[in-house]
């Protein structure tokens, strides 16, 4: 095996350590916690407030040290980090220790997508990413079942165990990825002219208004992420009050999310013949149908139906519409619309979940999924009014 693919392996298995922690410490806090809304809030916002307020610190954290030497330091936090949850009882202290949890993944995150380039070459980076993607896809859909399941058998001290395991693991693979990345991380880099908050403000707009497609694709996007976080707020309420399932019940669900995710990948590869409009209005109007009866299942196997056509609706649009973005964004402003788009997400999911308890706090479930089927629907009639998709150039078949 050629030392590059390491970062696939490091990635691999650090992403199932997180998931570890994060299912613990789900099933700790919201399964058999005692203020399920609370620590519900809580949890949301903290895997959301990183990416808003530390991606443009992390990116110069990135060219100050290096991303090698970034991507070993977060997985040696993240160790001590599973270690200091095998010794926290107080829901206030697993919630702040987590927050640091989750700024180091963020890290990770960043070192892992910068260090690919100087691994692979500009010929290879696609295919690359390609086979990493179906990696990921893959561990998605089986470990989170796997996961609860161990979970729910073996504990909270030794499933952060387990986690710290398999952060030894993927440093492991860090660690042995080739040297000559070390040569070309030390490369210096140019300094550029300091830029008042005046001109960064006005760099972006030069970018949206040379391109009037790329501003209604954020709109249209931000709708898809509202919805997508006030489903994530609101499933877990549901899950618990009406089915009453524990925790390896959730991860099978999570499961079939991401088996819907997969399912995806394959509609974009062979939708190049379709209209891309119908495809999203199609796409959008199902999604939101969906969220206005999921408040109304009573049997747990229709509920599974709805988790495979949720994965596969939020995933096919949100990978589409990423790339609608890259593909229409200028080769030189590709920086500041990837730190656009990490923004974006992050304060949708955050302003769905803090809009989620503002409507549970009048209305029950079942009404706060018919506002995000609501916004899916206003984000429909976007698509059908607007004529940007029946103009773009996108091919869902050139995706790897």
């Amino acid at each position: 095996m050629k030392r590059q693919y390491l970062i696939i392996a490091a990635d691999f298995w650090a992403d199932l350590g997180k998931r570890f922690v994060s299912l613990t410490l789900f099933d700790l806090l919201i399964f058999k916690g005692g203020d399920c809304l609370s620590n519900l809030l809580w949890l949301s916002t903290v895997e959301q407030a990183p990416s808003i307020f530390l991606s443009p610190f992390a990116g110069l954290l990135v060219d100050r040290i290096g991303s090698g030497r970034l991507l070993a330091g977060a997985l040696i936090c993240k160790c001590v980090l599973a270690a200091a949850l095998v010794f926290s009882v107080l829901p206030k202290a697993i919630i702040t220790i987590y927050l640091l949890f989750i700024c180091t993944s963020l890290f990770f995150t960043i070192g892992r997508l910068t260090i690919i380039p100087l691994l692979v070459s500009g010929n290879r980076l696609i295919s690359f990413n390609a086979l990493n993607e179906r990696v990921a896809i893959a561990g998605a859909v089986t470990s989170p079942f796997i996961v609860g399941w161990t979970i729910s058998q073996i504990g909270k001290r030794a499933a952060m165990g387990m986690a710290g395991l398999l952060f030894l693991i993927a440093i492991c693979a860090v660690v042995m990825l080739p040297k000559n990345v070390a040569v070309l991380e030390s490369e210096p880099i140019p300094n550029s002219k300091p830029q008042n908050r005046r001109n960064w403000f006005s760099a972006y707009r030069v970018i949206f208004n040379n391109n009037q497609n790329l501003g209604a694709y954020f709109i249209v996007l931000g709708l898809v992420l509202l919805g997508g976080g006030i489903l994530n707020f609101s499933l877990p309420l549901l899950f618990k009050d009406r089915f009453g399932g524990d925790i390896s019940q959730w991860g099978f669900l999570m499961s079939l999310y991401q088996a819907g995710a997969f399912l995806s990948t394959l509609l974009l590869r062979c939708s190049a013949a379709l209209s891309l409009r119908r495809a999203l209005i199609v796409t959008f109007v199902s999604l939101s149908a969906a969220m206005a009866v999921l408040g109304k299942l009573t049997p747990p196997f229709q509920l599974s139906w709805l988790m495979v056509l949720f994965g596969c609706g939020f995933t096919f649009m949100y990978v589409l519409f990423e790339s609608l973005i890259q593909k229409n964004t200028p080769a030189s402003h590709v920086g500041k619309i990837v730190s656009a788009l990490l923004f974006l997400r992050g304060a949708c999911y955050l302003g769905g979940t803090l809009g989620s308890v503002l409507v549970l706090k009048l209305l029950d479930t079942g009404s706060l999924l018919l506002v995000g089927a609501l916004i899916l629907l206003v984000a429909s009639m976007m698509v059908k009014a607007s004529g940007f998709a029946r103009h773009s150039n996108f091919h869902p078949k050139k995706l790897p």
